[in-house]
Order: C-alpha cells, then sequence, then structure tokens
C-alpha cells in the first residue's frame, strides 16, 4: 500500500472513529484501526465489536492495499505533525509514515487479523432517511433520561417506534420519561408496516457525537432483526440492537391534567437553575401553583 493524504482529512477520520475503538481487553487488536484503500481515497475503520465506524477520506492511491495500524500511536504522530502532505507506505509488515521533514516506522498488523465489521443489506422498505441536525435534535432531547442498567437492559437504549406513519423516540430510567414524535414530513420512509427497536446508549452518544458536527445534510438509517446502521455519504456506523421489550411507557402518561400553566421557557430555565443549586441530594424541586401566586 502506498498513499498520500493530508493530515486534517486524516485527523478528522481519527476523531470520528475513535469512539468505537477499545483500549483494553482480551483482543489487543482492537486497539488498531484498519487503513484500506478504495476507489478514490482510504476508508479508516474501527470496532469494539459491540459498534462499529467507518470513515472515508479523499487520498491519492499509489498503490492499493490495507492494513491495521495501532491507534494510539498513529495519531499521536499526525497529531504533532507540522507539515499537511502526508505519505504512508507499507513496508516489510511495517507502516511508514514520511512527510518533507519526518519521518517513522510502525509495527502493524495484517487485515485478516481484525474484525469484520458487519453491513446491512440495503432493501427498499428497512431504511429512515432524516435531515442530520433533525435527526441530532431529537436524539438530544430523550437521550437525558437513559441510563445503562445491568438489570433491566432494555432501558439501556432509546426505543424508535414506527406506527401510524410517525417515529416515537422514547427513553427512561425507571425514574425520568421522554418521548420525541417525529412526523411524516420530518423523514422518508417506503416502510409499510409497523417496526419498533432498541438502540444502545452508547450507539445514540456516538450517533450525536459523529453526526452533530456533520456538513451532510441526510442521513440514512438501515435495520434489520438484530442491527442498525446509521449513514451518509462519508461516514458508516453500525451497531448491534438491544434484545427486550421496552416498557408500555404509554400507560403512565395522564391523559387529563389537574393542573395545567403556560410558563416562559427561558424564565422557567432560570428559575430551575436558582432552585436546584440549593436542592438536597435527590435535586428535588418543589412546585406551588396558586391561582395568585405561582412560585418554584
Amino acid at each position: 500500500m502506498n498513499v498520500i493524504a493530508l493530515k486534517n482529512n486524516i485527523k478528522e477520520g481519527l476523531s470520528i472513529i475513535s469512539g468505537a475503538k477499545k483500549e483494553s481487553g482480551n483482543l489487543p487488536v482492537l486497539k488498531n484501526f484498519l487503513l484500506e484503500t478504495v476507489d478514490g481515497g482510504v476508508k479508516m475503520s474501527s470496532t469494539d465489536l459491540e459498534i462499529g465506524v467507518t470513515h472515508f477520506i479523499s487520498a491519492k492511491n499509489i498503490k492499493e492495499g490495507s492494513v491495521a495500524i495501532p491507534f494510539g500511536v498513529f495519531s499521536q504522530i499526525i497529531n504533532n505533525l507540522s507539515f499537511e502532505r502526508i505519505n504512508f507506505e507499507i513496508k516489510g509488515g511495517s507502516l511508514l509514515i514520511n512527510t518533507d521533514n519526518y519521518k517513522a516506522k510502525i509495527s502493524t498488523t495484517p487485515k485478516n487479523d481484525f474484525p469484520i465489521i458487519p453491513g446491512i443489506e440495503r432493501k427498499k422498505n428497512n431504511f429512515f432517511v432524516f435531515d442530520t441536525g433533525s435527526l441530532v435534535e431529537a436524539l438530544l432531547f430523550v437521550v437525558p433520561a437513559c441510563q445503562i442498567s445491568d438489570f433491566h437492559p432494555e432501558l439501556s437504549g432509546i426505543l424508535f417506534s414506527f406506527k401510524d406513519g410517525q417515529i416515537k423516540l422514547a427513553a427512561t430510567d425507571s425514574f425520568r420519561l421522554a418521548e420525541k414524535t417525529i412526523v411524516s414530513k420530518e423523514f422518508e420512509t417506503k416502510m409499510e408496516k409497523d417496526v419498533s427497536f432498541i438502540v444502545p446508549f452508547k450507539t445514540i452518544q456516538e450517533t450525536i457525537r459523529i453526526f452533530s458536527s456533520s456538513k451532510e445534510n441526510k442521513i440514512k438509517m438501515f435495520f434489520e432483526e438484530n442491527q442498525i446502521l446509521f449513514e451518509t455519504q462519508q461516514t458508516t456506523l453500525v451497531s448491534r440492537l438491544i434484545e427486550g421489550r421496552f416498557p408500555d411507557y404509554e400507560i403512565i402518561i395522564p391523559k387529563s391534567f389537574e393542573t395545567e400553566a403556560i410558563i416562559e421557557k427561558e424564565n422557567f430555565t432560570n428559575a430551575l437553575k436558582l432552585t436546584s443549586s440549593l436542592s438536597n441530594r435527590l435535586n428535588e424541586v418543589k412546585f406551588q401553583i396558586d391561582d395568585d401566586l405561582k412560585n418554584i
């Protein structure tokens, strides 16, 4: 393999795939990322066997090839190089890194030792298309109510439920509940039947982190029985789904209310911030609503 690429593109790729690498464990190869040539550039991939992330960057391919590279050492070198144009070449099982004023040699691992990152078959009825920013905004709305639980793994993720032409996202830690509805005009699909699945908390966190700063306007979400895949033109994130049944949370949402109030959002959030700073260890805030007196 012999490739010429730009430093900023490589740094961006390393940042995007960094969340899927594994720092410890019984498989040292998971501390590596996979670099492989493709048409028009190279793909950078990492996985912790729970999720896998692949990112494409433009590059000049002089000779095709692929290799697994230690993430930590490679990242430190790239971050400290002063020249933008970098040459990568594989010789005798080592990666040679060359710029106009720097040379380095890193031991590598054969591609065949790197875990295969699974894909999902693209069908006409197993995907949704969102505006990238709208999906990230919806995830940010529900993710604060999500919490990893060893006793209730079905609560360790966010529910995606497609029904009646709309998508509902829901999360709960058994104390808090958040629900966000995405109406039909905010996504595209050819789905004709209802479907629901639970996406792991870490997958949601990585989706938000990776795509919140994406310059691409559209993101596709493919799914099958036990996997989900988020995809833009440059980046792909694939993850397992959580097995189990999400609680029937809708039955605990009140259908009617004894008291209803309309409050200016900014004043309300400021009041919560001021009072919560004096709350007890349970972070309790008392609401008192009277006809002529409204206190927090």
